[in-house]
């Protein structure tokens, strides 16, 4: 384990042309990239408001990890849960977090459905979605780098990923206070505990993360 945070939050994140800077850690795993990104937003300082998809995600009996059966029903969950994240009956003004756990959003079809709600009048600024989608093929890993306003580092370019491997990957969805819908790409570094009980040889590992800045409307970072 490491520890960055005290370090990044004190370092200069860079000019307004140039809001980015990469170091080297290592983990007990690999040297990882890690990449510090200014999302020039403001939280509240005494509360947000979360809502978090709880899926039931059937067991995988091969790689890469995919929804077979149930895409559609999966589907229909993400738009309802942003649905509910919309209306923020939470009671915090606005859902300024919502969150797809591992493996929720069924490839690109999830990933479309996700974009075309962020992209309506109605889905507030301000506000972030995170989602981790199924085991995505290198074709359809690249076809997602290729989208507007999408960033990958790169260390995880497609052209990195082997013809024979899959990829786990989170997406990091920002709606900026410009009103403009900008994504990240985040491939898993390493296989998690439950994981490591099934077959994963063909997953490819992340070589860089994303550290993101917001700051508190009360002027803390």
């Amino acid at each position: 384990m490491f520890a960055l945070r005290p370090f990044l939050l004190d370092h200069p994140f860079g000019t307004e042309s140039n809001r980015t800077f990469i170091l080297r850690a290592t983990t007990g795993f690999q040297s990882m990239n890690i990449e510090a990104v200014d999302l020039n937003l403001v939280l509240p300082s005494n509360s947000v408001g979360i809502v978090v998809a709880q899926p039931y995600i059937p067991n995988h009996e091969g790689e890469p990890f995919r929804w077979v059966n149930g895409r559609n029903e999966q589907l229909a969950i993400i738009r309802r849960t942003l649905e509910i994240a919309k209306a923020a009956t939470h009671g915090a003004g606005k859902t300024h977090f919502t969150v797809f756990p591992e493996y929720t959003i069924p490839g690109l079809e999830g990933v479309d459905v996700i974009d075309e709600v962020l992209e309506e009048d109605a889905w507030p600024i301000g506000t972030i979605v995170i989602g981790g989608t199924e085991g995505l093929s290198r074709d359809d890993y690249r076809l997602l780098t290729e989208r507007h306003r999408t960033y990958h580092h790169d260390s995880n370019s497609p052209n990195t990923v082997g013809h024979d491997e899959w990829v786990n990957c989170g997406v990091i969805w920002l709606k900026s206070a410009q009103d403009r819908v900008e994504r990240w790409l985040q491939p898993k570094a390493v296989p998690a505990m439950p994981e490591w009980n099934t077959r994963y040889e063909h997953m490819f590992a992340g070589k860089a993360t994303f550290v993101f800045r917001a700051r508190f409307d009360n002027g803390s970072p």
